[in-house]
């Protein structure tokens, strides 16, 4: 089910971020228990395009009761495309579009994956969500970019991450065996329930 990594950070052993990356979907304070529900993933990676659909419905249904926070982790080594990809994914949050980005990828992977040509595609996909095309080229290639995706990658390492998809519920690391819809909702439910 997962893709195993192999390669390494440029900088590994960096301390975790105290708090959530920028990629976090916001939930409201509505005082009712909450669940965080993490994601390192890679999207060029095929079990992370498949887990999508299911996480993306548990998000619906679970509404302000679940938190999502999606970390890059791209597989470089193993995946052409998937720095691209996560570039593409933090640049358009930076015009607060990262969720509509982040669909993109995941919902056209098998149309993309392949492609020799990864700038058309994510240029593509920014005017398609109403991106300033200018600002976006920018920020892809910026130093901000890619400092929040080594960061996303140190953090995975240092928390034992090292393949995708790897999904954490409020900080614990979920077997791979758990990851099927029904297993992830058992999980999320049991949480719920001991708050």
């Amino acid at each position: 089910f997962w893709m195993l990594r192999n390669s390494q950070p440029e900088t590994p052993g960096a301390a975790v971020p105290a708090g959530p990356t920028t990629t976090a979907q916001p939930s409201p304070n509505t005082g009712r228990s909450v669940v965080i529900l993490e994601e390192f993933g890679d999207y060029q990676c095929p079990p992370c395009g498949n887990i999508h659909p299911a996480l993306t419905t548990i998000k619906k249904e679970y509404g302000d009761r679940i938190r999502f926070i999606f970390h890059h982790f791209p597989l470089r080594q193993m995946h052409a495309n998937a720095q691209a990809a996560a570039e593409a994914a933090v640049a358009a949050g930076f015009q607060g579009k990262f969720w509509e980005m982040h669909n993109l990828l995941y919902e056209n992977q098998s149309a993309w994956s392949e492609s020799t040509d990864m700038q058309a595609v994510t240029t593509n996909f920014a005017r398609s969500i109403g991106l300033d095309l200018n600002q976006f080229l920018a920020d892809q290639r910026s130093a901000r970019v890619a400092s929040t995706i080594a960061s996303d990658v140190e953090q995975g390492m240092r928390r034992g991450v090292d393949s995708t998809p790897t999904l954490f519920i409020n900080g614990e690391k979920i077997p791979f065996e758990n990851y099927g819809p029904a297993s992830l909702r058992e999980e999320i439910d049991r949480r719920l329930a001991s708050k």
